[in-house]
């Protein structure tokens, strides 16, 4: 795509969190993509960063159960088996795998997220800490723990860590155009009920963070991405 929009006032800018919100396969890494080249030819530094549950210690402690033999095949809508941890030892240590979730994320967004923002990088988030509160309840929820303190406690810390120079744009589609975008990836389809989920809260984020939402599957990416710098430049104003 060539860069027909570096004349926008893009000045303010600078230090800020540019938050892709939305569920696989919404087009998040496509518009990355193109925002990219029209950042970088107005002069800005740019961090593209992916945060999401499973940190450092959690990835690694997933891992060990693995290697023990303490695993399980998930099988997707599409057929494809995913080896994971078995469930019934994951709600075992339920609680202190929710709780991990707070420092692991916090000392990655304090690295990849505040110290460039402090150096007047701007931060493109295709995935942070919403997506870590919402794999959080989801998993919550799964594990049976809805009336524990612990994913209300991950969730009110984490919310306390979102930058205040932060844009959302939330990217959404109908299921049936996720699903057929996952195959083109060759990714596993994600079950409706976790996309349904996953837009519940989208919605109720989007509320409180006055986040600006675009339906991807009503516009091709060119337009798409016209409306994103829209915003942009809209925020400069």
């Amino acid at each position: 795509m060539n860069n027909k929009h570096s004349s926008l006032n893009l000045t303010k800018l600078k230090g800020i969190l540019v938050y892709l919100l939305g569920p696989e396969g919404a087009g998040k890494t496509t518009q990355i993509q193109h925002l990219l080249p029209l950042l970088k030819s107005n002069g800005f530094r740019v961090k593209v960063i992916y945060i999401r549950s499973d940190h450092l210690v959690l990835y690694l402690l997933k891992l060990l159960l693995i290697k023990m033999g303490r695993c399980k095949d998930y099988p997707y809508l599409d057929g494809t088996v995913v080896r994971a941890p078995d469930a019934q030892v994951l709600k075992k240590i339920g609680k202190f795998w929710l709780f991990m979730q707070i420092p692991m994320s916090l000392i990655l967004t304090f690295f990849r997220v505040y110290i460039p923002l402090k150096l007047g990088y701007v931060v493109i988030a295709e995935r942070y800490l919403l997506d870590t509160i919402i794999d959080t309840l989801g998993m919550s929820k799964w594990m049976g723990l809805t009336h524990s303190r612990i994913p209300s406690l991950v969730m009110r810390c984490l919310l306390h860590f979102m930058p205040k120079k932060s844009l959302i744009i939330h990217l959404y589609a109908d299921y049936n155009t996720l699903r057929k975008r996952y195959h083109l990836r060759g990714t596993p389809v994600e079950p409706l009920q976790w996309i349904k989920f996953q837009l519940t809260l989208d919605k109720i984020f989007c509320k409180v963070f006055n986040a600006y939402t675009i339906k991807t599957d009503e516009e091709n990416p060119v337009d798409v991405f016209r409306r994103i710098v829209h915003v942009l430049n809209s925020y400069c104003t």
